[in-house]
């Protein structure tokens, strides 16, 4: 949410949508909390039904909403939140005068709105209020893909609960070959990316000569090892899929 705009107020947002007949599921860091993580979260994603009645719902709703781009606004992009927009199946980051709101209708893992819709779980937010969201075991399955530091924080809290989960902490070491012609500057870079929001916890250098090698350490606090590996399988994969390295990647883990 921008500095100094309208405080997030996600039951705000979902009663519109309710009141607008919006067919969607909660996704995200909301649901996660339904699930028992007290991670906190500043803005709402849902997953809508595809189609263009329910984009025209939808559309209605935004515009109660004021919802506009997130960071720029619908003028400068050359982009209407119209029916036809919504209906493109594209997701969207937005803002309105209830906090932030993601339209999600391509979420990570690829499960379907079918999936997903059939297996949602309903919560009373109180008064009889009840909304939609993903199931616990999608959620999981969700944030594994994404594997996104705050993604493997929400799993932790889901399955161990917040308590078990600050007594936690797993090492993990990963080591991988560098392809013939990779340079030093390519592989700290691919690793970079690969670990983005693990900064603080993480060492990573290149060493060895023929073949080149890759060596990445990393403390993980509140980690188990179940979500130690994990998120090292995550890391692994994306530096795979760089085409930067050769082999299969080493990996080690000590967890407490």
């Amino acid at each position: 949410m921008p500095e100094g705009g309208p405080a997030f107020d996600p039951e705000g947002i979902l009663a519109i949508l309710e009141e607008e007949g919006v067919a969607y599921v909660v996704i995200g860091g909301i649901a996660a909390g339904f699930y028992g993580s007290r991670r906190n979260t500043d803005d709402l994603d849902v997953v809508p039904q595809p189609g263009i009645q329910n984009a025209r719902r939808l559309e209605r709703a935004l515009a109660r909403l004021e919802a506009d781009f997130r960071g720029i606004g619908s003028k400068e992009m050359g982009i209407d939140l119209d029916a036809a927009t919504l209906a493109n199946g594209a997701n969207f980051t937005l803002t309105t005068n209830r906090g932030d709101l993601d339209v999600m209708p391509l979420t990570e893992g690829g499960l379907s709105w079918d999936q997903i819709s059939r297996s949602a779980q309903r919560f009373d937010l109180g008064g009889g209020f009840e909304i939609p969201a993903v199931s616990k075991d999608q959620l999981i399955a969700m944030k594994r893909a994404a594997g996104r530091r705050q993604d493997i924080e929400d799993i932790v809290q889901i399955t161990v609960g917040q308590q078990m989960a600050e007594q936690m902490r797993a090492r993990v070491e990963i080591v991988l070959d560098l392809q013939a012609g990779t340079s030093r500057e390519e592989a700290l870079e691919a690793c970079d990316i690969a670990t983005a929001s693990y900064e603080q916890e993480i060492d990573f250098r290149v060493a060895g000569e023929r073949p080149r090698r890759l060596e990445l350490s990393a403390e993980l606090p509140r980690f188990a090892r179940a979500h130690a590996e994990t998120w090292a399988a995550v890391v692994a994969s994306k530096l795979t899929a760089s085409g930067l390295f050769e082999g299969t990647p080493r990996v080690m883990i000590d967890a407490s």
